[in-house]
């Protein structure tokens, strides 16, 4: 979102629906809430802030009923848009008193840019409507000047308020500029020209005058009464419609039009939405896969035979206990820092008699703020080319479950896939989109394997097996297969908040875990090719946030733009994890595909070996996390061994390196722990 863009909706005061697109001139919908402003080319940024921030006049202070009431006038629209215009600045600058010189510098250069197509002219021969347009815009330096009559016009144009008063005005405006036309000839002449102009005798001579007492002027010269001109030439008759055509203010369209030439047409602004038309198969719910899963616990080719899984248990309830202690330690620490001590007002009896030396005898009271109740969303790649590490992937995953599961944590974990039971493919096919809807509900399945409302039972029934994940992969419905991290994405921007809504969690944490780039998405109405166009500019809108975000057709961009969408709407930290190898090529691109530019590969490779993970920046994600395929194999082998002759300091340091060699065998865990605790 461009800062211009930002500006306006801050200065609106609501979250109005900002957007560019290829129109002629910058406009309000009073009921929609959408500001539209069109690609300009060759604009100053001065010129572009008032320009917006007269549309925001208009969102503030210009209502519908207005604009309903103009549909049934009889008077041309430009009397009623200058005079609304006057009232909305006036009011905009009233709120925000720092525009005042903003918008001056702005019509002043519009102004010399000739956008009011009144160079080399005399302006006080133009209509009223016209002089009082360029008055309010440009001001002193315009040199208009008005009748008395007129100046009583300028007095209540300062003082309207209302847009009531608005149109009343602006017809009283009009019908008193027309009665200087001549009911039989219809020609029409400026005051000024009356009163100012060195040839009045000789236009005189032509024209027959009709003086009333009702409009006095004052000359040095001399003093005249006019106020209606009869033309008794034939020459000079011009129809109803003539004379409302020249009634009409030209300064008015001259600038609508100026306006309309600064829109760049060579680039076209589209907008696309999610889907939200899924499946009901889009996600599988754990009862689901347990029923088709369970079966490889006793199968009989099983290459993991129970005992394995049996030495995780044991290892991993000992890991967990050891990690619940640390994060009950960092709450406990948390609630310190939030602890505050104040005194209560009571007095305290059992200080009563130490008032002589004390004047501290007021009972205190701790008072610790609420935390927050925090929430877990996974999100797991079971794609092809997790196959190597799929398993080793698997434990992190239900160690982490695990740890969630005990600390009575809110959580989901969903594997991510394309593929899907048939009735999901026959629908995928049959649904219709609408125009410019991307087809984020397609091709994608979302596996959940656990969450925090299963039973014991439950959860160690799946635990066991996913661990035997070679079992797992071969099954019907259950391969790994391509990346749809983008449709994922997707439906948790649209289903988060109701997950958050039924958990009554306040704050929550989203993780990606993927060894790859997502799929691109398209949109309804054309190829992907065509995002590659320069002639086209691609935004994904947000109807709730009424945030757009720049959406090409490149994948990593797209998850950047889903996952900045899922960061404003929820309020949520983003954690993403990639598995990759050490290379200094394997780390280019997993970096690239998290839309990293790195500068030290070295550095990032030395972290790596010390740590077995590098951590680092990435747009749209609180944290990033490179992980070595290496790492996640969890060393069960957690026994450390000491002997009568070790020194205590001996003794401490290798019971230091045991504990730090859990947390490292358990990265996941271990990294998800420090952001919540």
């Amino acid at each position: 979102m461009k800062s211009i863009d930002l500006c306006a909706k801050l200065l609106a005061t609501e979250n109005i629906t900002v957007t560019r697109s290829n129109v002629s001139t910058a406009s309000f919908d009073v009921k929609s809430r959408v500001l539209t402003l069109p690609i300009f080319k060759d604009i100053t940024n001065t010129i572009e802030s008032m320009l917006v921030a007269h549309e925001v006049g208009h969102a503030l202070y210009t209502p519908q009923s207005m604009l309903d009431k103009c549909n049934d006038l009889d008077i041309p629209f430009g009397y009623i848009n200058i005079l609304e215009d006057v009232r909305i600045e006036k009011l905009i600058k009233r709120k925000y008193p720092g525009l005042r010189k903003e918008m001056a510098q702005g019509y002043k250069e519009i102004n010399e840019l000739d956008f009011f197509e009144i160079a080399n002219k005399d302006i006080n021969s133009f209509n009223l409507i016209d002089r009082i347009n360029i008055w309010y815009k440009v001001g002193l330096g315009s040199k208009v000047s008005f009748s008395k009559k007129e100046k009583t016009f300028l007095e209540r144009i300062d003082r309207l308020e209302t847009s009531d008063e608005v149109i009343d005005l602006a017809k009283e405006i009009y019908y008193w500029s027309k009665k200087f036309t001549q009911k039989k000839g219809n020609f029409f002449i400026s005051l000024d020209d009356l009163i100012f102009n060195e040839d009045i005798d000789s236009l005189l001579d032509t024209i027959e005058v009709t003086v009333q007492s009702d409009d006095t002027f004052s000359n040095p010269a001399s003093t005249a009464s006019v106020d209606t001109l009869d033309v008794s030439s034939g020459e000079f008759q011009k129809t109803e419609e003539q004379i409302n055509k020249e009634l009409e203010s030209k300064t008015d369209s001259a600038l609508s039009e100026s306006i309309k030439n600064l829109s760049d047409n060579s680039i076209k602004y589209e907008y696309v939405t999610l889907s939200d038309k899924f499946h009901k198969d889009f996600v599988k719910p754990y009862k689901t896969i347990l029923s088709e899963i369970e079966h490889v616990i006793s199968s009989k080719t099983n290459p993991f035979p129970l005992e394995n899984y049996n030495t995780f248990k044991i290892n991993l309830d000992r890991s967990i206990s050891f990690l619940l202690k640390e994060f009950e330690m960092r709450k406990a620490a948390d609630r310190y820092k939030r602890t505050t001590v104040s005194k209560s007002g009571s007095l305290d009896v059992s200080k009563i008699w130490a008032y002589q030396l004390n004047d501290d005898l007021f009972k205190r009271i701790s008072i610790v703020k609420d935390g927050k109740n925090h929430g877990l969303i996974f999100l797991l790649d079971w794609s092809g080319s997790m196959s190597k590490v799929i398993h080793d992937t698997i434990e992190q995953v239900i160690t982490l479950s695990a740890f969630c599961h005990k600390a009575q944590i809110p959580f989901h974990v969903y594997a991510f896939t394309s593929i899907c039971s048939r009735a999901k493919y026959e629908y995928d096919r049959s649904v219709k989109l609408d125009e410019n809807e991307l087809d984020n509900t397609k091709s994608c399945t979302l596996m959940e394997f656990f969450n925090h409302k299963m039973s014991n039972r439950e959860f160690n029934q799946m635990s066991k097996a996913l661990f035997h994940t070679s079992q797992v992969i071969i099954q019907q419905d259950y391969q790994l297969y391509a990346t749809p991290l983008n449709e994922a994405l997707a439906y948790i921007a649209l289903k988060l908040g109701d997950l958050i809504l039924m958990n009554n969690v306040e704050k929550t944490t989203v993780v990606t875990l993927t060894d790859g780039e997502g799929h691109t998405l398209n949109s309804n109405n054309r190829h992907s090719s065509f995002y590659f166009k320069n002639v086209i500019k691609t935004f994904l809108k947000d109807d709730k946030t009424k945030i757009n975000y720049s959406f090409d057709a490149d994948a990593t961009h797209q998850s950047t733009a889903l996952l900045n969408m899922i960061r404003d709407r929820y309020q949520c930290k983003i954690i993403s994890y990639y598995i990759g190898g050490t290379k200094p090529g394997d780390i280019m691109t997993g970096c690239r595909y998290n839309g990293i530019s790195v500068i030290n590969v070295d550095d990032i490779r030395k972290e790596i070996r010390d740590n077995s993970f590098a951590k680092f920046s990435s747009p749209a994600r609180d944290e990033f996390v490179y992980i070595s395929s290496k790492s996640l194999k969890i060393d069960e082998d957690e026994d450390f061994s000491i002997n009568e002759k070790q020194s205590a300091k001996s003794i401490a340091k290798t019971f230091t390196k045991a504990l730090e060699k859990r947390s490292v065998n358990r990265p996941l865990l271990t990294n998800f722990i420090q952001h919540i605790a």
